[in-house]
C-alpha cells in the first residue's frame, strides 16, 4: 500500500479550507445578499420578500450542511493518516526489539511531522466579475446561458478527470478560490422605480380628475403603494444567486481535483476516499445548478417587472392625456360625477380600460413570483441530497478506518 503523508496533509487542508472558509462565506453571503429586505415593501413585492427569505433559509441550510461534510471529510483523512502512522510506529517498535540485542534500533520519526502548507488557490473569479449587469435583452440571454454553462462545465470537468486518470498523481492543490466569486451584486437602475417616480409629475396635476370619477387615487392606490420598495434589490438577489452558483462549482472543481490528484493514496481506503470526493463534487455541481435555477427564476421576475414598468409608463401617459382633456373640457363637476356630454363618458370608459390593463400587467408580475416557488422546491431537494451525502460520508469513513 502506498501513502504520501504530505499529500494527505494537503488533502485535509484543502477540505478544511472549503469547510471552514468558503462554505461559511457562502452561508453568510446568502444571508447578506440573497434576501430581499426593503424597509418599505409594496403590495406587489411583499410575496417575493417572504419567498426570498424562505429560499435563503434552505440555502443557508445547504451551505452549513456542506461545511459539515467538508470538515468531516477532513477529519476522516486526518484519522486515516494517524492510523497509518500508528501502524508504522508499531512496526518500527517491533523492528527495534529485534535489533536491540545487536545494538541497533533508531528513534521513531512521525511521518506526519513538518507537513507542507497548502498555498493559495491557483485560480478564482475572472477579471470583470461583479461589473454592472448588461442591458435587458443581453441579460435575458445570460440568464438562460447560466443554466447551460453549469451543466456543460460539469461534463467538461468530468471528462477531464477521466482523461487524466492514466497520467498519475499531479500533487494536491486548490484549483479555485470560491470566495472570490462572492462579490457585491451590481444591478442596473430599476425601471420600476423610474416609472414610479415619473408618475408623480405626469399625474400630479390631473390625479384629482381620476379621483372624482373613480373614488380613489390613481397615483397613490395604483402606482405608489403597490410598487413601493427597492425593486433594484430583486435584480441584486438574482445576481447574488448566480454568484453562489459559480462559487459552488468552484468548490466542486476543488473536490474533483482531489479525485484526480488522489493517486498517491491507493488501497481500499484510497479508493473509498476518491469515491467520497466524487460524491461530494457531484453534490456541489447539483448545488450550483440549483443556485442557477433560483437566479433564473428571480431573473424572470426582473425581466417581467422591467417590461411591465415600460408598458405601464406608456399607459399612464395615455391616461394623463385623457384626464387633461377631461379637465380642460370641464366634464367633471364638483359633485364628482360625469354629467356633461357623452364625450366625457367615452373618455372615462377608455381610462378605466387602461387602468384594468395595468392590473392585468401586474398579474404577470405575480405569476412570475409564483414561478420562483419552483426554485425553492429545487433547493429543498438539494438539501435532502446533502443529508444523504452526510450518511454516505460516515460509511466511507468506516471503510477508510478498516
Amino acid at each position: 500500500m502506498r501513502v504520501d503523508y504530505g499529500q494527505l496533509a494537503l488533502c485535509s487542508q484543502t477540505l478544511r479550507r472549503q469547510g471552514e472558509q468558503h462554505l461559511p462565506a457562502m452561508s453568510r453571503y446568502v444571508q447578506d445578499r440573497g434576501i430581499l429586505t426593503p424597509a418599505d415593501t409594496g403590495m406587489i413585492m411583499m410575496p417575493f420578500t417572504a419567498l426570498s427569505l424562505a429560499i435563503a433559509v434552505v440555502g443557508v441550510q445547504i451551505a452549513d450542511g456542506l461545511a459539515q461534510v467538508m470538515n468531516s471529510a477532513a477529519d476522516k483523512v486526518e484519522g486515516a493518516a494517524a492510523a497509518y502512522a500508528e501502524q508504522e510506529k508499531a512496526l518500527h517498535d517491533r523492528m527495534n526489539q529485534i535489533l536491540a540485542p545487536l545494538g541497533g534500533g533508531t528513534p521513531f520519526v512521525d511521518p506526519r511531522s513538518n507537513p507542507p502548507t497548502l498555498p493559495a488557490a491557483q485560480g478564482g473569479a475572472p477579471a470583470g466579475h461583479g461589473d454592472p449587469e448588461p442591458w435587458l435583452f443581453e441579460q435575458a440571454y445570460d440568464a438562460g446561458q447560466s443554466l447551460v454553462s453549469g451543466g456543460r462545465g460539469m461534463v467538461d470537468d468530468i471528462s477531464g478527470a477521466v482523461d487524466s486518470w492514466s497520467v498519475g498523481a499531479t500533487g494536491v492543490v486548490e484549483r479555485q478560490d470560491p470566495s472570490s466569486f462572492l462579490v457585491a451584486p451590481n444591478a442596473t437602475k430599476s425601471e420600476v422605480e423610474s416609472m414610479r417616480w415619473g408618475a408623480g409629475p405626469l399625474l400630479g396635476g390631473v390625479d384629482w380628475v381620476f379621483e372624482k370619477i373613480a373614488g380613489f387615487s390613481l397615483l397613490e392606490d395604483v402606482i405608489m403603494k403597490p410598487f413601493a420598495g427597492d425593486w433594484t434589490g430583486i435584480e441584486e438577489v438574482s445576481i447574488a444567486w448566480q454568484y453562489l452558483g459559480e462559487a459552488s462549482r468552484a468548490v466542486a472543481d476543488n473536490t474533483a481535483g482531489l479525485v484526480q490528484q488522489g493517486e498517491f493514496w491507493d488501497g481500499e481506503a484510497g479508493l473509498a476516499f476518491r469515491g467520497g470526493m466524487t460524491a461530494i463534487g457531484g453534490t456541489m455541481f447539483g448545488v450550483g445548478a440549483a443556485c442557477d435555477i433560483v437566479s433564473a427564476k428571480v431573473g424572470t421576475l426582473v425581466l417581467v417587472s422591467k417590461s411591465a414598468a415600460a408598458a405601464i409608463g406608456l399607459i399612464l401617459n395615455q391616461i394623463s392625456q385623457k384626464l387633461l382633456r377631461m379637465a380642460a373640457e370641464a366634464t367633471v363637476p364638483v359633485a364628482g360625477w360625469i354629467v356633461a356630454a357623452a364625450e366625457g363618458a367615452h373618455l372615462a370608459t377608455k381610462i378605466f380600460s387602461l387602468v384594468r390593463l395595468i392590473y392585468t400587467i401586474v398579474d404577470t408580475i405575480f405569476d412570475a413570483i409564483e414561478g420562483a416557488v419552483e426554485a425553492k422546491a429545487q433547493l429543498v431537494e438539494t438539501a435532502l441530497l446533502v443529508d444523504d451525502l452526510l450518511r454516505l460520508l460516515v460509511d466511507t469513513g468506516r471503510r477508510a478506518a478498516a
